[in-house]
């Protein structure tokens, strides 16, 4: 998919399914209705847009329909694989590409009976059958209440390398992809550094920039839909434009990112963001 992709959080979405002839969502609806871009849907956008108690359920479900889509995995996947990119460029092989979004729910969700799926029957599942949105519900708010509880201790903040470190050493490397035995396997922090620090897996990078900006401030209250903005954030690195609450981008913006020239919290700047990034 190399077409410019534009992933707008849920009220941003909902905004253009309720008022598809206002000033500020017309544009962005002419850029994807003549295939100039396409929108980003993810499982957190199932997730939020599936709420029993969400009134715009059917326009959404419409205004899906009619748009090219991008499929999106799913966050820790993202994650996974751009761990297993860093440790093969840290072993100084070719990494494998990583690919955030596919053309079909099928490929992006490893789920063949999806092949044909529109979003509306993603949503509708979801609708019929709430415990599988409670799962990513449930996990998001234990993240929160645990962050809470641990602040301006936690790995994130003194040991800003720890958690993906941790993934790197869960995989135990032993032998370079071409199966070539390591008799010393190098340790995560050399992986890394190989690889580039960080910056190697970008997605991980945003989600935990954005953890730090929020650990670090001890007043600041967690919530559940704090861990699901974050996880909306974390695909920022792979998409051409980016739009979030306000809040959250805000947030985005403090951590200084490369990538915050592709977020804004409002609709109608993201024609112009499509267009700088594409030209650039």
């Amino acid at each position: 998919m190399n077409s410019p992709i534009v992933y707008l959080d849920t009220n941003h979405i909902s905004a253009l399914a309720r008022n598809p002839g206002d000033v500020h969502c017309a544009p962005v609806l002419s850029l994807l209705r003549n295939g100039d871009a396409r929108l980003a849907f993810s499982v957190l956008h199932m997730v939020e847009l599936s709420d029993p108690t969400f009134k715009s359920f059917p326009d959404v479900c419409t205004l899906l329909d009619s748009l090219p889509i991008a499929w999106a995995i799913l966050p820790p996947e993202l994650f996974d694989r751009e761990v297993e990119a860093a440790v093969a460029r840290g072993l100084g092989v070719q990494p494998p590409k990583v690919r955030a979004f596919f053309e079909t729910p099928a490929a992006a969700l490893s789920d063949l009976a999806l092949e044909s799926a529109l979003p509306s029957d993603a949503l509708g599942a979801l609708r019929e059958n709430p415990h599988l949105r409670d799962i990513l519900l449930d996990e998001a708010t234990s993240h929160a209440n645990e962050y809470d509880l641990i602040k301006a201790q936690a790995a994130a903040v003194q040991r800003p390398l720890e958690p993906l470190l941790a993934r790197i050493r869960d995989r135990k490397i032993r032998t370079t992809p071409a199966g070539i035995y390591l008799p010393q396997s190098l340790s995560p922090e050399e992986l890394l550094a190989r690889a580039g620090g960080l910056s190697a897996c970008p997605a991980y990078e945003v989600f935990q920039s954005l953890n730090v900006t929020r650990l670090k401030d001890t007043k600041y209250r967690t919530v559940r839909n704090t861990i699901l903005d974050e996880w909306h954030a974390a695909y920022t690195p792979y998409v051409t434009a980016m739009a979030l609450d306000r809040a959250t981008a805000r947030r985005f913006k403090a951590t200084r990112l490369p990538v915050t020239k592709r977020v804004t919290e409002r609709l109608n700047d993201i024609t112009s963001i499509v267009a700088t990034v594409t030209a650039a």
